[in-house]
């Protein structure tokens, strides 16, 4: 009912004028139910929610790579799918946390308001994210939505001659994106998180913290990836 609730804003009020960003309507109204779950049943239920979408979005894409945002396809049925509906919320989910939590429902507003009982595509509604962030959001757009692939991370450690840990980070997917990935490190000393920015095929970093400590990836499941089986539990 959530879903269906959300289409009054966005899908019926506001729809995209060309079926081929129907993510518009459907990524919207999928995210949009999902965050209804966590205001009523708190954070962890979101968290739960988007690993089964992420794991639906990577299943569809073994079996059936593509992007998002694919203007090639003419059976226009076949835009009904995990893409649009679980691939788009993730979307807004990272994007949610790229501008931070204010803006983003400011931007989400101003893109309902500007367009309403009207049509939009893709660009207008990330001109209202721009608008309100003040950042240039092209190349987010981009590799989430029109590039047919999500990062497909391998993370191994090495001990570095200092008796600290190097984490290594490495893209295996043929486009590299650009992201931050979190990672959780829990010791003798506590829990924390530490946050890696990834722009190339391969990041080092290095930590206070020798072997035998437990390393989460994306503890708080901000990151649409791929875990790969690498050195370390995944």
């Amino acid at each position: 009912m959530a879903h269906e609730i959300a289409h009054q804003w966005f899908g019926n009020s506001v729809t995209e004028k060309e079926w081929h960003h129907i993510w518009l309507s459907e990524g919207f109204a999928t995210y949009l139910a999902a965050v209804y779950r966590e205001k009523n049943y708190g954070e962890e239920n979101l968290a739960e929610i988007m690993r089964s979408a992420r794991e639906k979005v990577i299943r569809s894409f073994e079996m059936s790579p593509g992007a998002v945002i694919d203007t090639t396809i003419t059976n226009l049925m076949s835009l009904l799918s995990t893409n649009s509906y679980q691939k788009g919320a993730w979307v807004l989910h990272m994007l949610r946390y790229e501008v931070g939590e204010e803006k983003f429902w400011k931007g989400m507003r101003l893109y309902y308001e500007k367009y309403r009982n009207g049509n939009a595509i893709t660009d207008d509604f990330r001109k209202c994210m721009e608008e309100v962030s003040g950042r240039n959001l092209e190349f987010f757009f981009h590799q989430w939505l029109y590039v047919a692939w999500q990062p497909d991370l391998k993370i191994r450690q090495e001990t570095a001659k200092s008796g600290e840990t190097v984490i290594i980070i490495e893209q295996t997917q043929d486009y590299i994106y650009s992201f931050n990935l979190d990672l959780g490190v829990k010791d003798s000393k506590g829990s924390r998180t530490i946050s890696v920015p990834v722009k190339e095929r391969i990041t080092k970093i290095q930590i206070k913290a020798k072997s035998g400590f437990e390393l989460t990836p994306d503890p708080g499941v901000k990151l649409l990836f791929r875990n790969l089986p690498g050195d370390m539990p995944h």
